[in-house]
């Protein structure tokens, strides 16, 4: 259960506190005075999106925090650790942060957690139920998923659609061998093509580049021969070759040195750079006998960078490009080629995967019927309850078109009459707003004993209803409070007199702002509340004696 919330600079309220109790929660007050707020704060713990403008004007963050009370083990502390987040105690404390500029932030226990987790929890906190949730239920989708949560079925069909889209993949694949055979040996031929022409090239990795350079020097063989015999000849043969001269110069230094011991550092340059210069004579010497100003070379070394160009053209642009297509090439010819032994495979898969979905599809809907049978008897019982005592309701099973089928062999929707004489028909045809509501209740009530959370939050549920009927929902609130703790937005004194705990949501202006005041009442101040609510803003006696009345009434 949620024992402690608070809400700052959220929307209208600048800082508000609760601490709700077991039981039924009744929050009351004004049209406008910010109830709908503190809904939409529990929806934010529970990852409902946030938006910067939910924040109150001038503040740099919202934020809302709420401490829930989860026990020593269930799916709560499962779902936390499956993520590491452990509890250490039975409380959980969720904060929820949104920052001026969009940023929001989630914490449980003051470790950052993502909203994905909070959502993941939700389904074991609390379920919201506003105007918006009770459209969706009209949806048969969500009916289908309503019923399935009841009837414990959800493993069931979640293996149903596994089996499904096992066999939806294995017939594509049939599909494409059957429809596309031509397109098959098309692209067949088309691989065998690619691989042949670029197989005859045989392309090397960086074979393109050692070919360019190559080129270049061919292109200047006879300048390069011409200036690297020059620079051998004037470093090494030449009567006043450079080799020959510093030979000659390091014989004046030495004698120098022998008459001044400075020229010791001379004679050493000169020995230096005379095995450098050796060296640059040895390369010479071999870049000589190596080069040759081949024209057959060179026509060679054109013709294949053609046919080099050609593929990357082709297949590229980079050489590296051609390789990876000729590989992939080769991997798609084979795959193509041992496909053709696959059709009977795949027929034979087909077989066991319909026989497999027909067993586990067949179970489901046994089960679906069963639980259909019972969900009409109780919801029927709750609408007489709830003042519709001609209202019957019934679960239509359809047979889907094509089996199998996602969730199984069946389409399910709720379909209600009030009056009777009626037909049945589909909820968002036969009900109004106020009776939607009364429906969604009977529904909820029954559903919820078996697969919902702890904690229920009902915004508004008696939206155009009033006297009998209203106390009527009170009633069902009332009970469904006994196993779960409901939270209950509503204007109507005959709902808010069956509140254990009863909180009065007032808004008033303060400094030119306007400030959002939640009170927990006690008995007399229930009473003022009540009577307010039956009398408006002018409160009498007699409208005070109504109140104690209703209280009274309990």
């Amino acid at each position: 259960m949620l024992k402690y919330l608070r809400i700052r600079n959220l929307a209208v309220i600048s800082d508000v506190e609760m601490e709700p109790e077991t039981g039924l929660n009744l929050l009351t007050g004004e049209t406008g005075s910010g109830k709908s707020i503190i809904v939409d704060a529990v929806s934010l713990l529970v990852g409902a999106r946030a938006s910067q403008d939910m924040l109150r004007t001038g503040a740099s963050e919202a934020w809302v925090e709420g401490v829930f009370s989860v026990g020593s083990t269930g799916p709560v502390r499962e779902c936390l650790a499956r993520v590491g987040a452990d509890l250490s105690s039975d409380e959980m404390i969720v904060r929820r942060q949104i920052h001026r500029d969009g940023r929001t932030r989630a914490f449980i226990n003051d470790r950052l957690v993502t909203v994905s987790l909070l959502r993941q929890v939700q389904p074991h906190l609390v379920d919201i139920h506003g105007q918006g949730d009770y459209q969706s239920l009209l949806a048969p989708s969500a009916q289908l998923d309503l019923l399935d949560e009841i009837a414990e079925a959800m493993e069931l069909r979640a293996q149903v659609n596994a089996i499904y889209r096992q066999y939806q993949e294995r017939r594509k694949e049939l599909e494409a061998l059957i429809c596309s055979e031509a397109e098959r040996l098309r692209s067949i031929d088309m691989y065998r093509f690619q691989i042949d022409d670029i197989e005859r090239v045989n392309p090397q990795p960086g074979e393109d580049e050692d070919l360019e350079r190559e080129r270049r020097l061919l292109l200047r063989a006879e300048e390069l021969m011409r200036l690297a015999s020059e620079v051998y000849e004037r470093l090494y043969e030449a009567d006043d070759a450079v080799l020959t001269v510093i030979a000659r110069l390091r014989h004046l230094v030495e004698r120098l040195r022998e008459i001044d011991g400075r020229f010791e550092t001379v004679v050493g340059y000169l020995e230096s750079a005379r095995p450098v210069l050796e060296e640059a004579s040895i390369f010479l010497r071999e870049y000589l006998a190596d080069m040759t100003a081949s024209p057959d070379r060179l026509e060679w070394v054109e013709s294949r960078l053609a046919e080099l160009s050609r593929l990357k053209r082709k297949y590229g642009p980079r050489l590296s490009d051609v390789i990876d297509r000729w590989n992939e090439a080769k991997v798609k010819l084979e795959r193509l080629t041992s496909s053709a032994v696959s059709r009977e495979e795949i027929e034979r898969d087909l077989s066991t995967l319909e026989r497999e979905y027909l067993e586990r599809a067949r179970l489901l809907t046994e089960r679906r019927q069963k639980t259909a049978r019972w969900l009409v008897e109780r919801v029927m019982e709750e609408m007489k309850a709830l003042a519709m005592e001609h209202g019957r309701m019934e679960v239509v099973f359809r047979p889907v078109g094509d089996i199998p089928a996602e969730n199984g062999m069946e389409r399910v929707e709720f379909v209600i009459t009030l009056n009777p004489g009626e037909a049945p028909k589909p909820l968002a045809r036969v009900a109004s707003g106020g009776e939607i509501s009364r429906l969604m209740l009977a529904i909820k009530s029954v559903a919820t004993a078996h697969v919902g959370p702890p904690s229920l939050v009902f915004d508004e549920i008696d939206m155009g209803i009033g006297g009998r009927v209203a106390e009527r929902v009170g009633e069902r609130l009332k009970r469904l409070a006994g196993a779960h703790q409901v939270f209950c937005v509503t204007h109507q004194p005959q709902i808010a007199r069956f509140a254990d705990a009863h909180f009065r949501v007032r808004k008033r202006v303060t400094g030119g702002r306007a400030v959002v005041e939640v009170t927990k009442l006690d008995h007399r101040g229930r009473v003022e509340e009540l009577a307010r609510m039956m009398a408006g803003a002018r409160v009498t006696d007699v409208s005070r004696r109504h109140a104690r009345e209703l209280l009274g009434a309990r």
